[in-house]
């Protein structure tokens, strides 16, 4: 992933090769799926992304590099 900006409620896979992976209860976030709830951007630069993943509901940020878009798009409703 580039430059490419995703939008707020996207799906995405988190990659293998995403350092930092552990949560404080030992669990790995590799290969997860989550919905993008933030995104750190600043003069057109995109970062990273808050990500609250599915089946832990827990979120968490991660950098551009290491989240893989799924394609599917979900609404605010379906969080809020």
């Amino acid at each position: 992933m580039t430059n490419l900006k995703l939008d707020f409620y996207s799906e995405v896979i988190i990659k293998d090769s995403c350092p930092n992976d552990l949560l404080e209860n030992g669990e790995t976030i590799k290969g997860k799926k989550g919905v993008v709830l933030g995104i750190s951007e600043e003069d057109g630069i995109i970062y990273g992304y808050t990500i609250l993943l599915f089946d832990i509901k827990y979120c968490r940020y991660i950098d551009k590099k290491y989240i893989i878009p799924t394609g599917k798009k979900f609404s605010r409703d379906d969080f809020y």
